[in-house]
């Protein structure tokens, strides 16, 4: 074998090899890739399935925070009205006519007489014209001009019976709070 042939079956050889170490990198470089984007797309999944579930969170949090406010919006508005239309009663209470507020004085009295024994009666100067019939003669009349209604008292004052149009109407809103909340919201 001459030096030319040595030469060229080298080449040869090594060109073999080249040629097969290439292939061998290719195949490898295209086994980092698949592997690489294996790992890139569930690295991603999982990333984004953290993401949507932070968003899910606060999605859920900010939901409960404006279902929380909207309550809290209604409660007030619920509670304005109710106080608006305790005022409008109350002032209606207070406005009666005369033919009505003789007419309630007379049911107040009637209500009195079977709760307590009707020694003073407190009522305002202006209204005072309502009772004179409806007492006896050994019942004491006090004025007092802040008084809407009536106060019934025993003479030692001991027994006492607050009959008060404020304090009757705020009574009967209590007891009726339900029932008018129903009328009003539902």
């Amino acid at each position: 074998m001459s030096l030319q042939e040595l030469s060229r079956e080298i080449q040869s050889d090594a060109q073999a090899q080249n040629e097969q170490i290439n292939q061998e990198t290719l195949e490898r470089i295209k086994t980092l890739e698949t592997e690489f984007e294996t790992n890139f797309n569930s690295h991603k999944t999982k990333v984004l399935e953290k993401h949507n579930s932070e968003i899910d969170l606060l999605k859920t949090k900010l939901e409960s925070k404006y279902s929380k406010l909207c309550k809290e919006q209604e409660l007030d508005a619920k509670t304005q009205i109710i106080n608006q239309v305790k005022q409008n009663c109350l002032t209606e209470v207070l406005n009666l006519s005369s033919a009505q507020k003789e007419a309630l004085y007379k049911k107040l009295f009637k209500l009195a007489k079977s709760m307590i024994k009707l020694e003073v009666v407190y009522v305002n100067k202006t209204d005072k014209k309502f009772i004179n019939s409806l007492i006896g003669d050994k019942t004491e009349i006090k004025t007092d001009n802040n008084l809407v209604g009536l106060i019934f008292e025993t003479y030692d004052g001991l027994e006492r019976l607050d009959l008060n149009f404020t304090n009757l109407f705020e009574s009967i809103f209590q007891d009726s709070e339900a029932q008018i909340q129903q009328i009003l919201f539902n």
